[in-house]
């Protein structure tokens, strides 16, 4: 039941942020964003001229609506800062922030999965531990699919920094600390985060 939510949280955002990239005016950026999030905590938004779109918000509204209370608020606030961040991604020009930024984003990204798990995992004693694992993995996975989609999202006006060698070399620095870091947690080979960081590519590029 929990991949099963994932897959469609996972979908969902994507065509979200689709929708985001294709809008290169930030005041209708803004605009959209504030409808998703007034939608988000109750308050019905019209997204009928993207039916792509309403589907989506429709399916992130009704897995919103299947968690209890903190989890629910916990999710909802994430979301929000997600879509804050994810805007100064696409304005910012200086590299080390760009970097930061992009990391920040897959960062807050690996926490909305969070509140799916069975309560038996927040109650263990390890639940700290994979916390930190999906932080770190999401820091990764978020830098890795700027380098892969870097020249096309510049192309498209989706971001202001331009990928020149020099800033992939920067990027690729601190895909290597996080990945050094994730490996050093233990229990965790590269082929496994290779394959993480596949599947979730290919989930989100077979969204609908």
């Amino acid at each position: 039941e929990t991949i099963e939510q994932w897959k469609t949280l996972l979908s969902s955002i994507r065509i979200v942020d689709n929708r985001l990239d294709n809008l290169r005016k930030p005041e209708e950026r803004a605009e959209l964003t504030l409808s998703i999030e007034n939608d988000l905590r109750g308050e019905a938004s019209d997204f009928s001229d993207n039916p792509n779109l309403a589907a989506a918000m429709h399916d992130i509204q009704t897995l919103a609506e299947g968690l209890p209370g903190e989890k629910h608020d916990f999710f909802v606030r994430t979301l929000s800062m997600i879509l804050t961040v994810t805007e100064g991604v696409k304005v910012e020009k200086d590299m080390a922030r760009f970097t930061q930024l992009r990391r920040l984003e897959g960062q807050l990204t690996s926490k909305i999965f969070l509140p799916f798990l069975p309560d038996s995992y927040l109650k263990s004693e390890r639940y700290a531990e994979l916390v930190q694992f999906f932080a770190r993995l999401g820091r990764l996975a978020n830098s890795f699919d700027t380098m892969v989609d870097w020249c096309q999202d510049y192309d498209r006006g989706q971001t202001a920094v331009k990928p020149s060698v020099l800033n992939r070399i920067s990027l690729a620095g601190a895909i290597l600390v996080d990945t050094g870091k994730l490996l050093s947690q233990g229990h965790v080979s590269a082929e496994v985060i290779r394959q993480i960081v596949s599947s979730t590519r290919s989930t989100m590029r077979d969204s609908r």
